[in-house]
């Protein structure tokens, strides 16, 4: 979770950093001098930076002792052993935002190549993906649909999330789903979240970072493009792969009291990260914050936002399609529109019926 462009972690991208090197190459062993300075190396920068500085010592005293020991010698491959250091770091702070990736084409490709260059390249990479925003859809009932893959702060990512909920505005429940979002841009929560909120800035999140004490603070936008779906009723749709920022979304809307959790326990990670390069061979994504929520006066770090309604599977948009109308039942006072209503009901029904037993 991170509430600036200069700290955007993507894990999709650190998972195809990760899984890509399968095997190992002539450029990617590393001698046994080379093995050591990078364990010291990345020790030294975890102890420095990690959010808890109790915790740093820890992990780096794991990591230098696993050295000493002998354990890292059967890697003689760097990716092999950013993979193994990560999980040995993962499995002592439980944080999955702690990741070191061996990445040295990476490194240079940024080092050699204009700035400017490399962020025409990642837009363009980013609008190939719409931004993240993957479906957008209104169901039976004037229920609202949007899939968002991952959170972007760009202006280009805002633009196309004002155009998605002015699409959305004049429904009645809007479903958000959150499902593989791996996270990225608090700006993206911020934008997002304001939509959902009054005119008034409403403090959403607190940022306490390790350096020099520094707390900063992230809340609602005054305005946003558009008209407000202040009517619609609002539903998060989470599963164990929702993660950082988008999980910040979640937990601030649902302690705000803004909107409805469904699905299942989010993934847990709710530290501001930093990334980091040593030796010009290794990327570390290194926590560096902790939020701190202002109504629960906590967050969500390790064990995830937790859902108001359990659903799951293949059905899981078609049961909160089904629960949002049933609420609009309640509240109808029009029996033309209630009797309208409790149609698609009876006929969500039958589907998610005929789902079960299929």
């Amino acid at each position: 979770m991170n509430p600036s462009k200069s700290s955007v972690l993507i894990l999709s991208v650190l998972g195809t950093v990760i899984c890509s090197a399968c095997s190992a190459d002539a450029q990617s062993l590393l001698s046994r001098k080379e093995k050591q300075e990078a364990v010291r190396t990345i020790a030294e920068a975890y102890e420095r930076h990690y959010v808890f500085p109790d915790m740093g010592k820890k992990m780096a005293d794991l990591v230098r002792g696993k050295m000493e020991a002998g354990q890292y010698d059967a890697f003689k491959d760097g990716r092999e052993l950013g993979q193994q250091i990560t999980r040995d770091f993962q499995a002592l702070c439980q944080d999955r935002h702690v990741v070191v990736a061996y990445t040295p084409e990476r490194i240079l490709k940024r080092k050699k190549k204009d700035p400017r260059v490399l962020a025409d390249e990642e837009l363009e990479s980013s609008r190939r993906e719409n931004f993240g925003f993957r479906e957008l859809r209104i169901m039976n009932g004037n229920v609202g649909y949007l899939k968002i893959s991952s959170f972007e702060g760009s202006p280009e990512a805002l633009a196309v999330a004002a155009a998605a909920m002015r699409f959305l505005s004049n429904c009645d429940a809007i479903i958000l789903d959150l499902r593989f979002n791996p996270g990225g841009d608090s700006a993206m929560v911020q934008f997002l979240a304001s939509y959902f909120l009054g005119e008034e800035p409403v403090l959403l999140d607190e940022f306490h970072y390790r350096r020099e004490g520094k707390i900063t603070q992230l809340w609602s936008l005054p305005y946003v493009p558009g008209k407000k779906p202040v009517q619609a009723d609002l539903y998060i749709l989470t599963d164990s792969f929702t993660f950082s920022a988008a999980e910040g979304l979640a937990y601030d809307l649902q302690a705000l009291k803004k909107t409805v959790i469904a699905g299942t326990p989010s993934a847990g990670g709710a530290h501001v990260t930093e990334i980091h390069t040593v030796l010009d061979r290794f990327t570390l994504y290194i926590p560096v914050a902790f939020s701190k929520n202002p109504v629960t006066g906590t967050n969500f770090q390790g064990k995830g936002v937790q859902p108001d309604i359990k659903v799951s599977g293949e059905t899981a948009v078609q049961q909160i399609q089904l629960h949002a109308l049933e609420k609009r039942i309640e509240k109808s006072s029009d029996p033309e529109r209630k009797a309208e209503l409790e149609r698609i009901c009876r006929e969500i029904r039958n589907s998610l019926a005929a789902a079960n037993h299929s």
